[in-house]
């Protein structure tokens, strides 16, 4: 099969790796799991997702951002309360940010 193949969804080009990525930056079980086999495979670690729009963004940089996001997206009501859920899933997006940075 082909780690690198790219599927179409809603105009964008986006490829295995990619899906994996995200899965794994929501903290969905197995999707760091799924990224290594897919790099262990040979899936592209900089391949990019192309939209519709024609804008490109890379995995690393959608992991990247996913995990600033993640951190920064509490309620601003001055309280913590929110912070616990937002830090796991940016714990999740950074340790995607690791294993790509460490392909």
């Amino acid at each position: 099969a082909d780690v690198n193949a790219v599927s179409r969804c809603h105009g964008n080009k986006i490829p295995p790796l990619y899906w994996a990525a995200r899965a794994a930056c929501r903290g969905e079980e197995d999707g760091l799991d799924l990224m290594k086999l897919l790099l262990e495979k040979g899936a592209e670690v900089n391949a990019a997702v192309a939209k519709h729009n024609g804008d490109t963004c890379t995995l690393l940089c959608s992991a990247a951002a996913k995990a600033v996001r993640t951190y920064s997206d509490d309620d601003n009501d001055g309280d913590d309360e929110d912070n616990e859920d937002n830090e796991g899933g940016a714990v999740a997006a950074m340790d995607s940010v690791r294993l790509l940075l460490s392909a």
